[in-house]
């Protein structure tokens, strides 16, 4: 079980579970490091290309190139239908500010 052609990866503040953008297979793994095995495989967008975790550990965010979208998944993955709309060139920006990781 997991993806193909991994292009981001996050991990929760509490390094529980890792998340893994796979932009061949339009997915997303999430790792159990406890464990060091694949959780769980989610499909996401077309092309998800960058994925980071909200500073409070609760939310990953997916940027799906292709797909001109940001998805935002709780990541105790209860519901996996969370969309934010983002511009085309979503996945252009990435910049890090205080040890966070931000996507514009």
């Amino acid at each position: 079980m997991g993806g193909e052609a991994p292009d981001g990866i996050a991990i929760t503040p509490d390094a529980k579970r890792v998340f893994v953008a796979n932009s061949r297979t339009n997915d997303l793994s999430v790792i159990d490091t406890q464990l060091m095995s694949v959780k769980a495989t989610i499909p996401v967008g077309k092309s998800p290309f960058g994925v980071t975790v909200s500073p409070d550990g609760k939310r990953v965010f997916v940027v799906n190139t292709d797909s001109r979208n940001v998805q935002v998944l709780p990541t105790d993955l209860s519901d996996l239908t969370g969309e934010l709309l983002a511009s085309a060139e979503a996945h252009r920006y990435k910049g890090e500010c205080n040890n966070r990781t931000f996507m514009w």
